[in-house]
């Protein structure tokens, strides 16, 4: 059973500046839920799944199609583990909570409808998993939510751990990486959504259970935040020049 499977992948680490530190290799997955022998599977084979939305690979797994799956992780997988490693900063837990998505992923997957955006719907399930994770480190009540973390977040200045790669050469993309670490944890996630993964603040406060006013005000604290820790980089680049 894909359970099973899923508990046995293997991630072999690869430099990858906006997916996160892990390459996603899901080889293991033949045991998935294989009906693919049904028609819908045999027309959705081969290239045909390359070029399919996500969508529609969503809806091709949903009803058993193994190749789906595998396409759809390969795709997924890494966006989701540089979603959790931009909130955490740590390489384990953006493992652990992955995994979790995905299962959550499989069990929910008979209630995808295919007229609603995929990326919305999986990362809605991905900020379900960081919110546990953060009401554990928090020690919160489960009634806790993105309104009560983001006032924990801002009192206590938690700050990401080591920045990720950006890979060599890339100076300046290494000084919004560090500068986006330093912010609050829920004003960084709110910047991952909007510049790396380009969501709407409509789609990003559905993701997170907010409203698109708070969103955007997180959104506005976050840049301007940016800007002025970037600022204070080229004042400093210039004295020392």
């Amino acid at each position: 059973m894909f359970p099973a499977a899923l508990c046995s992948l293997q991630l072999t680490r690869a430099r990858s500046p906006e997916a996160g530190s892990f390459d996603f290799s899901p080889a293991c997955f033949a045991g998935c839920d294989a009906r693919a022998s049904s028609a819908y599977g045999l027309n959705m084979r081969g290239a045909t799944l390359d070029g399919a939305s996500d969508e529609s690979l969503m809806v091709a797994y949903a009803r058993g199609d193994a190749q789906a799956f595998r396409l759809l992780f390969a795709r997924l997988a890494p966006r989701i583990h540089a979603f959790f490693r931009r909130s955490f900063g740590d390489a384990s837990a953006a493992d652990d909570l992955l995994q979790a998505t995905f299962l959550k992923i499989h069990t929910s997957r008979d209630r995808y409808r295919s007229e609603f955006p995929l990326r919305v719907w999986v990362f809605t399930i991905a900020a379900r998993a960081r919110l546990d994770e953060l009401r554990r480190r928090y020690r919160l009540p489960a009634e806790a939510g993105e309104e009560q973390l983001e006032k924990l977040a801002n009192a206590s200045s938690v700050e990401c751990g080591p920045p990720m790669d950006g890979g060599e050469g890339r100076e300046l993309a290494g000084r919004v990486r560090e500068a986006v670490d330093r912010l609050p944890e829920t004003q960084r996630i709110v910047v991952h959504l909007n510049r790396f993964e380009g969501m709407t603040f409509a789609e990003i406060a559905q993701v997170l259970g907010s409203t698109e006013g708070a969103v955007k005000l997180r959104a506005f604290r976050a840049y301007e935040t940016l800007r002025n820790l970037l600022r204070e980089c080229h004042r400093e680049e210039a004295r020392t020049r």
